[in-house]
């Protein structure tokens, strides 16, 4: 940081500085590049924190934004070898009934304990295989719920201190409209409210 001109001067009279003082300038080399395993832990964060968290029952919910609480309490799910011999009889049966096109893939989810089918062409998934009459083929949730996040729609409560209904200030703080869980919107005067005595 330079010096102001002033205490210069001030600093140059009383003989503590010389005339042909010169500033020493501290420059970092802002273009090195960055060492590899801290580049590699940061790839990690973002690809844990692109799907949310590995166990999470809740990835399937668009609505739903992994927090911490997720990542500490579900951490790594249900292993694939702890599904039920039922669950895989009817998997088997159903891959055999309706086989996966080219370029499908079955895929695990230790959260929900199911396997899901998934497109890295077009990256489409679907809880059932493509073929089967029932297959709904869409986007994966965790990236319509990126997409919300991004938007504003969906907060999951991170943003915002609401309580259970939405509310609505009108009037410079006297009325407000109060939404219930069952959708009615009611209104609640503050000047009504209050006690004369």
């Amino acid at each position: 940081m330079p010096i102001p001109p002033a205490l210069l001067a001030r600093l140059k009279r009383r003989g503590i500085l010389h005339e042909d003082a010169t500033e020493e300038v501290i420059a970092e080399n802002y273009d090195a590049e960055v060492p590899a395993e801290i580049q590699s832990s940061t790839r990690q964060e973002t690809e844990k924190n692109a799907s949310g968290a590995r166990g999470c029952p809740n990835k399937w919910n668009p609505y739903h934004y992994c927090v911490q609480f997720c990542y500490d309490h579900w951490k790594d799910g249900t292993s694939e070898n702890k599904l039920p011999q039922k669950y895989l009889d009817q998997r088997a049966k159903i891959l055999k009934k309706y086989p996966l096109p080219n370029g499908w893939k079955e895929v695990y989810d230790p959260g929900c304990t199911r396997h899901y089918y998934w497109c890295p062409r077009t990256d489409e998934v679907s809880w059932l295989p493509p073929r089967h009459p029932l297959a709904v083929i869409g986007d994966a949730a965790p990236k319509v719920a990126k997409e919300l996040f991004e938007k504003g729609e969906n907060t999951n409560g991170l943003d915002e201190g609401r309580k259970d209904g939405d509310e609505k200030k009108y009037d410079e703080g006297r009325e407000i409209y109060r939404e219930d869980r069952g959708g009615t919107i009611k209104r609640y005067d503050e000047s009504r409210s209050k006690r004369k005595v």
